[in-house]
């Protein structure tokens, strides 16, 4: 089997993840990764004037990606790698509630460093395009028991990552 341990830093934000490329050989390969993200609060600031400030607290949440890349002999590899993660988002008065999604889609060039056999290195990075949605409603008192959206939308921006990490490799020899 082969397993991967590395950071991904996005935007501030840092989780550890698992995944699954090729090791050694030259060709193709498929990554999968799973981890935990920690967010940061969300500060929102309403249109209308006066206008009212708060800052909104965002739960931890899973983060998975998925990447299709090629691997030369060299241990270069160049991916193509799609993220998403989830959070729940609550005030401080814990009327108003909601969530925040992202997602990304990143270009990484990592390096794979033997250490002997079994132990590698990897060192990279990548850029590419993050969006972020996010939906918070605040109850209503006309009508009563209704919602009012206090942020509703969705924003693009630049997106990137650090990629450090160490590798293990069972070895396929049979005795």
């Amino acid at each position: 089997g082969k397993m991967k341990i590395r950071m991904i830093a996005l935007a501030g934000v840092a989780a550890l993840a698992l995944s699954t490329p090729a090791m050694a050989n030259e060709g193709w390969y498929l990554g999968l990764g799973a981890g935990w993200d920690m967010q940061n609060g969300v500060r929102v600031t309403s249109v209308p004037v006066p206008t009212a400030t708060t800052k909104d607290k965002s739960s931890s949440g899973a983060i998975i990606a998925g990447s299709v890349g090629y691997v030369w002999d060299n241990g270069i590899r160049l991916e193509n790698e799609v993220g998403w993660t989830g959070h729940s988002l609550k005030n401080a008065a814990g009327t108003a509630n909601g969530y925040s999604a992202i997602t990304t889609d990143m270009v990484n060039l990592v390096w794979d460093i033997p250490l002997d056999e079994n132990w590698k290195i990897s060192l990279g990075g990548g850029i590419g395009a993050g969006a972020v949605r996010t939906h918070m409603t605040n109850p209503t008192v006309i009508p009563a028991g209704g919602t009012a959206d206090l942020v509703n939308g969705t924003r693009m921006g630049l997106a990137f990552q650090g990629i450090a990490g160490i590798a293990y490799s069972l070895s396929d020899d049979v005795d």
